[in-house]
Order: C-alpha cells, then structure tokens, then sequence
C-alpha cells in the first residue's frame, strides 16, 4: 500500500443500483379530454407559429442577399429563444 492509499480498478468501483418505476393510466372524463386536446393543438399551433416565423426571417435574408444587400442592411437575426418568440 502506498502512502496514498490503495487504488481500486473500476470494477472494483461498481455498485448495484435499483431503479423503481410505476405506471398510471389517465381516465379523462369528457370534459377533461377535450381540454386536453384543446391544450395540445394550442401547443402544437404556437410551436408552428415559430418554425414558420424564423424561417420567414431567414428566407427574408436570403432573398436580400440575392439582390445584392450588403451584409449590415440586411433584415437583422430574430432571437430563437424561446422567451424572445413568447413574447412576440
């Protein structure tokens, strides 16, 4: 033994580890579906909103600059966080 002590190898190091999950099912009542779909197409429509707004922008600069804008007065960078596309 050195004075660092003793040096384990990696199996050495291993331990066992259980992993516990459970499973639940959701029974809706129909009012409470139908707000779920409801929340769920409004998700899915704000997220296609965003797409189909940076890739406006984008193609906005690739236009610009096929007409021959010069790189600092083309349609600036929207902000792709999400935060920035929240608020707007």
């Amino acid at each position: 033994m050195s004075e660092f002590g003793s040096i384990s190898t990696p199996s050495e190091e291993l331990t066992e580890t259980m992993v516990q999950a459970y499973r639940f099912a959701l029974e809706p009542t129909f009012d409470q579906e139908q707000s779920l779909r409801s929340h769920c197409g409004a998700a899915r429509f704000a997220a296609n909103w965003g797409v189909r707004k940076v890739l406006a922008n984008w193609d906005q600069r690739a236009a610009e600059a096929t007409y021959g804008v010069p790189v600092e007065d083309l349609t600036p960078w929207i902000d792709l966080s999400a935060y920035s596309l929240r608020r707007a």
